[in-house]
C-alpha cells in the first residue's frame, strides 16, 4: 500500500507544484462531468488539508471521474513518502490512487 505524507513542509510550494504536474496530466486523463471553470484552481478548488490519514490538496468543486474507468471519482491531490504527486480517486468505500508526476517536498 501506498504511503502518503501527512503533512508538507511549505504548503504553498508543494500545492503549486501539484498544480503544475495535475495541469498536463488531467487533460488526458479526467473527464470533468460537471462544473469546468476557466481556470483548474476554479475548477477544482484545491483546498488544502491534513488529517491522521494524510494530506491533500482537494477538490471541492467538479464532478470528475477517471476517464478510464468512469466509476472512481476523483477526489484530489496528494504526496507520497517519495515525494511523487498522487492523485486520489474513490469508488464508494475504496481508494485508487495514481502516481501522476514528481514535486520538491
Amino acid at each position: 500500500m501506498m504511503k502518503l505524507k501527512k503533512e508538507w513542509n511549505d504548503v504553498e510550494k508543494t500545492s503549486k507544484e501539484l498544480i503544475n504536474v495535475f495541469r498536463l496530466w488531467y487533460i488526458s486523463n479526467l473527464k470533468i462531468l460537471n462544473g469546468k471553470d476557466k481556470t483548474i484552481e476554479r475548477t477544482f478548488g484545491f483546498p488544502y488539508t491534513s488529517s491522521s490519514a494524510f494530506a491533500g490538496i482537494w477538490n471541492c468543486n467538479a464532478d470528475a471521474v477517471y476517464k478510464w474507468s468512469t466509476d472512481w471519482s476523483f477526489d484530489g491531490i496528494a504526496v507520497n513518502e517519495v515525494n511523487d504527486a498522487v492523485a486520489v480517486f474513490s469508488k464508494d468505500l475504496d481508494c485508487m490512487y495514481i502516481i501522476i508526476g514528481k514535486v520538491n517536498d
